[in-house]
């Protein structure tokens, strides 16, 4: 979400493979394991005009898992859209 804030974007959709973290940001159900992190994003959801959760089948989420990976590896993500790593820009531009 930082990220989209720094870019200035005021609508984002955030798409998960996990149907109870989306049901978690939608006020549905509760994580107990990870509320605190439900209620960071519950607080930055009012950093924009129009924020959106929705679940995604595994197989159409491959930009977000790849990413995830990143994270956890430790790599840091670019400010600007134009400057994500090359295998990162062909399941971008290759997803539907």
């Amino acid at each position: 979400m930082l990220i989209a804030k720094n870019l200035g974007w005021k609508s984002i959709i955030f798409e998960s493979d996990c149907l109870e973290l989306v049901r978690a940001f939608k006020n549905e159900v509760n994580i107990g394991e990870i509320q605190s992190f439900i209620l960071d994003i519950r607080h930055w959801v009012s950093e924009f005009e129009r924020v959106g959760f929705t679940w995604v089948r595994r197989s159409g989420n491959e930009v977000a898992h790849r990413l995830a990976e990143k994270a956890l590896c430790g790599n840091i993500f670019p400010t600007c859209s134009s400057c994500w790593p090359p295998d990162i820009q062909t399941l971008m531009a290759n997803d539907r």
